[in-house]
């Protein structure tokens, strides 16, 4: 990321440039690389936008953002940090991205998504990644894996982004709270061995709070969206969960399931970035291109 330099602003077909308040990133084609540069406003080096960046990137294209230079200048002070140009060998580090390029070059909503999705993560201000950022570093990941662990890596990387955008769906009520209390409360009285007793009661804990199923759940039914992507993700959730090799018919299945659980996936993250224009919707034949619909009101 440097800045500071005089560049020449085009418009070629390798060029993309977008801007947030006084911030400005462009992205283009050099001498065989690909660079983005950035202009942070004051202080943004100190709060580690230049990671954040990154963070969006990655969402927003599909692909692993792994800058092999890091050029970063602040005030007088110019650092360069080098890391390996090697890729893993073998290895195609891809997944489709929330929306499809289609063989078009220039599509605008790419950059808006992650202008949504860096916007979003700002308020965290430390090197290490954003939480949200990981779980979807998974998601990518599982795009270059064999089918049995794409089943894993989605279904696991679908439970982490709704614990994280939407912990607040499918709340157990409190006086359900209260009863489940009142059962750990007697367990005592049952006359059972210390050893399942912990069980019980550590079971009986586990329902005070929202699964990660229901909160899936409860985004499908409240985004109105096809109550089969929730049955998919239980689908390779299970798969996942039995392990096996996924062989004959149920490969189709599968390879459906998949469609429908990184479809799911987009759909939490862009809603939780406060995105809601133009997506592409895995779940559909043809994989065609729609803007959904405002979140509902209260």
């Amino acid at each position: 990321m440097r800045t500071g330099e005089t560049r020449t602003v085009n418009r070629s077909r390798d060029y993309a440039r977008f801007t947030l308040g006084e911030e400005e990133f462009v992205l283009l084609r050099r001498d065989g690389a690909t660079e983005l540069h950035c202009t942070f406003e004051k202080g943004g080096i100190e709060r580690f936008r230049h990671i954040r960046i990154q963070e969006a990137m990655q969402f927003a294209l599909g692909q692993l953002f792994q800058p092999c230079v890091i050029d970063v200048c602040t005030g007088a002070l110019n650092r360069k940090t080098f890391r390996s140009v090697r890729v893993r060998e073998g290895r195609q580090l891809r997944q489709n991205p929330p929306l499809s390029f289609r063989g078009s070059v220039w599509r605008p909503e790419v950059y808006q998504i992650a202008t949504a999705y860096y916007s979003k993560i700002l308020p965290h201000q430390e090197e290490r990644w954003h939480r949200l950022s990981s779980h979807l570093y998974f998601l990518i990941e599982a795009g270059g894996a064999p089918i049995e662990l794409q089943s894993l890596g989605v279904s696991v990387a679908a439970e982490g982004i709704v614990d994280t955008c939407f912990p607040e769906l499918a709340q157990v009520e409190q006086a359900f709270r209260d009863e489940v209390s009142n059962a750990q409360a007697k367990l005592a009285e049952l006359g059972l061995s210390e050893g399942l007793k912990k069980r019980v009661d550590g079971a009986l804990g586990n329902m005070k709070s929202a699964r990660n199923s229901d909160r899936l759940h409860a985004f499908v039914t409240k985004e109105h969206n096809d109550e089969q992507l929730f049955e998919s993700w239980k689908r390779l959730r299970n798969t996942a969960a039995h392990g096996g090799k996924i062989e004959g018919r149920a490969i189709a299945q599968t390879l459906a399931d998949l469609n429908n659980l990184l479809f799911l996936c987009y759909s939490m993250v862009l809603r939780f970035c406060g995105y809601t224009g133009m997506q592409t919707n895995y779940s559909a034949a043809g994989y065609p291109d729609f803007a959904p619909q405002p979140p509902a009101q209260n």
